[in-house]
């Protein structure tokens, strides 16, 4: 099959990439926006309950329930 040409009409975006962001992995700079992100805004995680280390089967049974809302937090 032939390669074709394609031809397109509209706005593009100019948006030039700033030079921090030119040499990292776009996954890798997009998880430093977003823990930079989270690190302004002061957005923190809900934790739900907290278990002793020695409770985990507990802990496990308790997340795989579906009851709680947030995180569950092991003790270490």
């Amino acid at each position: 099959m032939p390669k074709r040409a394609w031809r397109c009409c509209g706005t593009f975006s100019t948006a030039r990439i700033p030079p921090q962001n030119a040499n990292a992995p776009p996954e890798r700079q997009h998880k430093r926006d977003l823990v930079e992100a989270i690190e302004a805004n002061g957005i923190v995680p809900e934790i739900s309950d907290t278990f002793a280390l020695e409770d985990l089967a507990n802990a496990f049974r308790h997340q795989e329930s579906g009851d709680h809302v947030g995180k569950i937090a092991i003790e270490i």
